[in-house]
């Protein structure tokens, strides 16, 4: 433990981390776990299970019986979710809300820098720290990162930025810790997007008022469920990133939109001629290369058609988008 690191909660800011649960019972409690075992005086976790069909939010209310438990009855998707997560975090006084994903894995004294950065930092608005992959090697899956406009969306640090504490442009949604003047200013996660993408729009509203940072000294690590090359991206993965790289522009000038939608081609072009040149020789790999390219056109086809700003018709005054589309006969959001 760092000798700064406060050793009650007298002296510590109050952290309510929120952990999404979709069928996905064996990742959940090992993050739930790691969380527990974290060197920080004052955190407290909930719970919030996005309608899981496979048993596992019994599964966790059982074995967490001290956390509290949010069941949701459909699955909005991260950012509905996270944002029911989020309200209970702000109605049991968090200062802060840490959000992570639930395939993440952190280190002991994973909390207390981002805390003490945002601390020595009024102006700080979110804080994120190093998310390395599972995997091994010592990968790196997301630092805080830059957003560019030439390539349409939140891009990593370079490799001489990843060592050193500073202010970023972009978060990635998989590990972030907000101050709660965040969302009483500017609201939670934008729920049109389900999933991916969101955490761009949120680092471009939040930026308006307040600063990101972001801090090496802490360390998790992401199983990154969504692939991590192009050759093995899900299908999910597949359709909400191009979708939502055209939804996320859409108050941009008309000459940006379209440079964002030829972006966007191309960048589906190029998946499809590597996912295509990977599905050979075995037959099985074929059959899920087809629907994976099915995935990656339907999201560009929504993305230009679809309208992100409709009214979620159970709920007129409910500014977000409708639910989610299907994929052949695959509710989008499965996991693959």
């Amino acid at each position: 433990m760092n000798e700064h690191t406060p050793t009650s909660r007298g002296n510590a800011p109050l952290v309510v981390a929120v952990v999404l649960n979709w069928n996905g019972y064996d990742d959940t409690a090992k993050c739930v776990l790691s969380l527990q075992k974290a060197a920080y005086a004052n955190l407290q976790i909930i719970l919030v299970d996005n309608a899981s069909t496979d048993g596992s939010a019994g599964r966790l209310e059982r074995d967490f019986p001290e956390l509290p438990f949010i069941k949701l009855s459909h699955n909005g998707g991260y950012a509905a979710g996270n944002n029911a997560g989020i309200k209970l975090a702000l109605e049991r006084r968090a200062d802060y809300v840490l959000v992570l994903n639930n395939d993440v894995v952190v280190e002991p004294g994973f909390l207390w820098p981002m805390v003490q950065l945002a601390e020595k930092n009024p102006a700080a608005g979110v804080v994120t720290c190093k998310a390395l992959l599972q995997s091994g090697n010592g990968r790196i899956y997301c630092t805080g990162g830059n957003l560019s406009r030439l390539r349409c969306g939140g891009v990593p640090l370079p490799p001489g930025e990843r060592d050193r504490e500073g202010e970023v442009q972009f978060i990635s949604g998989c590990i972030l810790l907000a101050r709660r003047e965040v969302f009483e200013k500017l609201g939670s996660f934008d729920e049109r997007f389900f999933m991916y993408f969101e955490d761009v729009e949120f680092s471009r509203r939040v930026r308006r008022q307040f600063k990101l940072f972001y801090t090496p000294a802490g360390v998790v690590y992401h199983k990154s469920g969504g692939g991590d090359k192009w050759k093995n991206y899900t299908e999910t993965y597949l359709y909400y990133t191009s979708r939502n790289r055209l939804w996320v522009f859409q108050n941009e000038s008309r000459a940006y939109r379209l440079y964002v939608i030829l972006y966007g081609f191309l960048n589906a072009f190029a998946k499809s001629a590597v996912i295509a040149a990977h599905s050979f020789p075995v037959r099985r790999q074929e059959n899920r290369s087809e629907k994976r390219l099915m995935a990656l056109w339907r999201g560009m086809r929504d993305g230009m058609f679809g309208n992100p700003a409709q009214n979620n018709q159970d709920d007129l005054s409910n500014e977000y988008a409708p639910p989610p589309d299907i994929i052949g006969e695959r509710e989008l959001g499965e996991s693959l």
